[in-house]
């Protein structure tokens, strides 16, 4: 896998790539569910009705603004209102991390931790450089009981927030829960 990986980062990158691939599986099946759907309204709209299926198209300000009211939804403690709005995100824009994350963030408030980790897996696939999706993940490892691999997540995190113009909080909160386990 990795030339110069100790054998816990082979097996975290292992896992991540694991449920990387059952995410995305699953993102599969629901574009395939709804492709389904938009075929069967298709003969509603022979007679000139719009299908149940179809939604009106969003304007990227409209969907830039959905993104907004999850997360304002999120910082509110109220998961379970972000959630339906970024499942339309990233079923409409599944390769954009920050909508990945956000829904990761949204399992993890729910408790859904094992799928958590497969969408923070997700979303850092599509930005490595992003410090806390590996924070996040770490926490959710840690939770599910995979310390070595919660380790090696939180000191990544801690080295990609080492550069300037991230986020100190992230380094911190990281290094606070490291040595903790340590």
């Amino acid at each position: 896998m990795l030339v110069n990986a100790t054998p816990t980062q082979q097996a975290v990158l292992e896992t991540a790539l694991v449920q990387t691939d059952e995410a995305l599986q699953r993102m599969r099946s629901v574009w395939l569910e709804d492709a389904d759907e938009d075929h069967a309204g298709d003969a509603d709209d022979a007679d000139g009705e719009e299908g149940s299926a179809t939604e009106p198209k969003r304007t990227p300000e409209q969907w830039q603004a959905l993104n907004e009211q999850a997360l304002d939804a999120l910082r509110q403690a109220q998961p379970e209102q972000a959630l339906d709005a970024f499942v339309q995100l990233v079923e409409n824009y599944p390769l954009n991390a920050q909508y990945v994350f956000g829904f990761a963030l949204c399992l993890q408030q729910l408790g859904q931790l094992s799928q958590a980790v497969g969408y923070f897996a997700l979303a850092h696939a599509l930005e490595p450089s992003h410090g806390a999706v590996v924070f996040r993940l770490g926490e959710c490892l840690l939770a599910l009981g995979h310390v070595p691999e919660a380790q090696d997540a939180l000191r990544a995190a801690i080295e990609l927030d080492a550069v300037p113009e991230a986020d100190p909080l992230v380094r911190e909160l990281a290094q606070q829960l490291l040595d903790q386990m340590l």
